[in-house]
């Protein structure tokens, strides 16, 4: 068994089909993402929303557990945080190579890169999570 991967999933403003919302449970790389790839069922999404999102506008508000990827689409069950992360307190939880490739990211556009568990820990640590029928 491989070890549990993690990606930092960035979306934009909502403009389904191919710009869906983070309770959709569907997302759409940029075309020329191969990084979607890198993906596997199993694997878990640090959802970061850009300021153009405005509910969730520069914030974290949950993770997304993927069942299922294809070529074009991930699909996971959106499970939200009990209270959000800002972006200051995922840049400073980041690891230093982790906060390196985020401050690189154009912050409006649609991102997928994978982070390290160390970050992924850093960042949900103080989170609890709200899962269906709670």
């Amino acid at each position: 068994m491989s070890a549990l991967r993690y990606h930092f999933t960035m979306f934009g403003k909502p403009d389904p089909p191919e710009r869906d919302t983070v309770e959709s449970g569907i997302y759409h790389p940029f075309p020329d993402t191969q990084r979607i790839f890198e993906c596997d069922p199993g694997a878990v999404l640090l959802i970061y929303c850009t300021g153009a999102y405005a509910q969730y506008a520069q914030t974290s508000p949950g993770l997304g557990l993927v069942f299922a990827i294809d070529e074009r689409t991930v699909r996971f069950h959106f499970v939200p945080f009990d209270k959000s992360i800002d972006l200051d307190e995922l840049r400073s939880g980041f690891h230093e190579d982790d906060r390196r490739r985020l401050n690189a990211l154009h912050i409006e556009l649609h991102h997928f890169r994978e982070i390290s568990a160390r970050s992924f820990r850093r960042v949900v640590a103080d989170r609890r999570l709200m899962w269906p029928g709670q």
